[in-house]
């Protein structure tokens, strides 16, 4: 019996999870940072008439360097070089306690840079670990294929792995929290 009532909640929680899965497709009409994007999306109010809502959408699996902080303007520089003005198409499960979507984009257009990662699965996220913008963000991410795109980029001394000794964004952000006073 308790094997059939932990195989249903299962089942539930799949199933929950699945609901809240969801894609989007719109113009990517500002990019907030190195690792936060806005997205127009067309669609049609209830009254049938055509309404474009803005939805912003946080990079899913990375962690970019802040605004403010060393690389954060090049990263941000290249990620609207790969989206601004494009049609993005955005790959979700959830929202962040900012009510951002959290999310996988991909350029529906091809990127200057797409020839160098998996052909057809490259997402934007991809491309700003492996032309060294951004760190996976492991607190949330542990896929192997990430944590490679990053080591290569560090290796070859990509983007802000060009620096002496980058400060990932969570540090930065912690520092800067405690210098205010708030941790």
């Amino acid at each position: 019996m308790i094997r059939k009532s932990a195989a249903i909640a299962i089942v539930l929680l799949f199933v929950a999870s699945l609901a809240h899965a969801g894609e989007l497709v719109g113009k990517c009409i500002n990019v907030i940072d190195g690792d936060t994007i806005d997205v127009a999306e067309t669609g049609f109010a209830p009254n049938g008439r055509p309404q474009v809502v803005v939805v912003r959408v946080r990079l899913a699996h990375i962690d970019a360097p802040e605004r403010g902080q060393d690389y954060g303007s090049k990263a941000t520089e290249y990620l609207k070089s790969e989206v601004l003005q494009g049609t993005v198409r955005v790959k979700y499960t959830e929202r962040d306690r900012y009510n951002r979507i959290i999310g996988e984009v991909t350029a529906l257009r091809p990127t200057k840079n797409k020839s160098v990662l998996k052909a057809d699965k490259s997402t934007i996220n991809d491309h700003m670990l492996a032309f060294g913008w951004a760190w996976q963000y492991r607190a949330y991410d542990k896929d192997e294929w990430r944590a490679e795109l990053e080591k290569v980029a560090r290796k070859n001394r990509e983007g802000l792995w060009q620096g002496k000794n980058p400060v990932p964004p969570w540090e930065y952000r912690k520092a800067k929290a405690k210098k205010k006073g708030m941790i």
